[in-house]
């Protein structure tokens, strides 16, 4: 394992802040919602992601648990038809003939010698239960293996004679895509118990109707925390709501201004009220504070003559009120590399430097990390305010007691 798995794994491990995530869900409606915001935060090189990008690395995540299940699949169409259970219903004819199934009491009742005969049968039928969720995942899995394939090619390798068995057998059945409904748990528990190749099936079924759910909670759990790019971005998130369920429980009125989108990022994500009138501004990405203030950013302006472009700096988080001048820089750095984690002092101090060269004269700075790595809080003063680096777990009644001293 080289270095950057290992630092990976470990990251893996590094607890997140739930709290804060669901906090934020108050103000969201759908993974829309989830997929937009953490595609709106900005990477190492400055730029934010698009919501496909979120998507796809979310698909391969969810492509990930459900190959367990692909790989118990038939490899064979022929396999799959001869799979789908029958069911059969009585039926009662009228014919020209007798049969085995001649109900002969009611045939004498038209009179004798008989001219038609009555009787019973049992029409054979494909289990309308099984064909619908067969045909459900046989249009479901395509879209998440296409997407997940964009972000890992390998991905499908051990799985090809199944996806494509099963693709085919689809054809065969000659299917549309429209009108398909998601399989709710009682149809998947029944069909489980159909055989093996229906459990696998289910429990298929049951995997892809993750992103069904309305449980945000759960999905980011479950689809987004275990990809490596997209964790940093939930403890961002996350972050936030930490922020907000801060100062809603201080008193504070909170209220969204727009979406956590890269298409929306044209002033603060919410605004905030204290309980004595003053009027905050809560960033997320707070680069498009010069930008909308019509000054040039310190950092732009100084480095104007060095060959190449340069981006904006911008603090992850920032929370400010104009008529105090007061300002709250936040960093989010979730790493199990401590300097990483330590880089974030001079980020903030820049930050704060450049904030209070403008907008606030007073304020402070956090950089913000996984417990593991900041088990205590500890605080450093310098010109620009002081910065504190504390995790998830103390940040809370840090921010609280600093927003208590300005209130």
């Amino acid at each position: 394992m080289t270095d950057g798995e290992s630092r990976k794994e470990e990251s893996r491990r590094l607890s997140l802040p739930w709290e804060g995530v669901q906090e934020l869900f108050r103000y969201w409606s759908g993974k829309g919602d989830l997929f937009a915001g953490l595609a709106a935060i900005v990477d190492d090189k400055g730029r934010p992601w698009e919501e496909i990008d979120v998507r796809r690395r979310a698909h391969r995540v969810l492509f990930q648990k459900c190959l367990p299940m692909i790989v118990k699949l038939p490899t064979r169409s022929d396999k799959w038809l001869a799979e789908l259970p029958i069911s059969s219903a009585p039926r009662r004819y009228r014919g020209s003939a007798p049969s085995s199934g001649t109900d002969w009491v009611a045939t004498r009742r038209h009179g004798w010698p008989p001219r038609t005969f009555e009787g019973r049968t049992r029409t054979r039928r494909s289990d309308p239960i099984a064909a619908s969720v067969f045909n459900w995942v046989a249009h479901r899995l395509p879209i998440v293996q296409r997407d997940a394939l964009q972000v890992d090619k390998e991905l499908a390798k051990g799985v090809l004679p199944q996806l494509a068995a099963l693709q085919k057998a689809r054809a065969e059945l000659g299917v549309g895509s429209t009108g398909l409904a998601t399989p709710d748990r009682v149809t998947l528990s029944a069909l489980g118990r159909s055989g093996v190749v229906w459990r696998e099936m289910s429990r298929l079924a049951g995997m892809l109707r993750l992103e069904d759910s309305k449980d945000l909670l759960k999905l980011s759990k479950e689809q987004i925390a275990p990809d490596d790019e997209l964790r940093h971005r939930l403890f961002h998130l996350g972050a936030l709501g930490l922020m907000l369920g801060t100062t809603r429980r201080l008193g504070w009125r909170v209220l969204s201004l727009r979406p956590l989108s890269g298409a929306h990022r044209r002033g603060p994500a919410f605004e905030l009220v204290d309980p004595g009138g003053g009027t905050w501004e809560l960033w997320f990405e707070a680069g498009a504070l010069w930008r909308l203030a019509g000054v040039r950013e310190p950092y732009l302006a100084a480095t104007a003559g060095v060959a190449g472009r340069a981006n904006v700096k911008e603090a992850d988080l920032l929370l400010i009120e104009r008529k105090r001048r007061f300002a709250v820089v936040v960093e989010c750095k979730l790493s199990s590399d401590s300097s990483y984690i330590r880089a974030g002092y001079s980020q903030v101090v820049s930050y704060l430097s450049e904030i209070r060269a403008h907008f606030a004269d007073t304020g402070c700075a956090f950089v913000l990390g996984p417990q593991e790595l900041i088990p205590s809080a500890t605080t450093g003063v310098t010109h620009s305010g002081s910065v504190t680096f504390c995790s998830s777990a103390s940040f809370p009644s840090d921010l609280e007691a600093v927003l208590r001293g300005v209130v």
